[in-house]
């Protein structure tokens, strides 16, 4: 299984408070995740350009070559965060345009922006 995969086994469980300022579960969250999807994309020949926390929702790019790809993981408060995680193809980090939106497990992002790259 994939770090991402293991990852989100642990936090499958877990309610995110809803508050108007960052929770400490949340930023473990991020924390966490940050380190997994970077362990999951070294082995994929993948760079992640970068990443951002957002209020309860994290984003960012990956890229391969000269190809990006953009991924959204949904507001974590909400039921089912793990299961649709949004990617799809970016022409830059500054530049959203791309292709349509696809989604997939937290645990098969990697996978399957490899797939799409290439």
């Amino acid at each position: 299984m994939s770090s991402l995969g293991d990852y989100v086994n642990k936090f499958s469980h877990v309610v995110f408070k809803s508050s108007c300022l960052e929770t400490p579960e949340f930023k473990a969250f991020f924390n966490g995740f940050k380190k997994a999807l970077k362990d999951d994309v070294t082995n994929s020949g993948m760079e992640l350009v970068n990443i951002s926390k957002g209020h309860f929702y994290i984003s960012g790019f990956l890229k391969k070559g000269e190809k990006y790809v953009y991924f959204s993981v949904r507001d974590v408060r909400g039921c089912d965060w793990s299961r649709k995680v949004l990617y799809r193809t970016a022409q830059s980090t500054k530049n959203y345009t791309g292709g349509q939106n696809r989604y997939c497990g937290f645990g098969d992002l990697v996978k399957s922006c490899e797939r799409l790259l290439g």
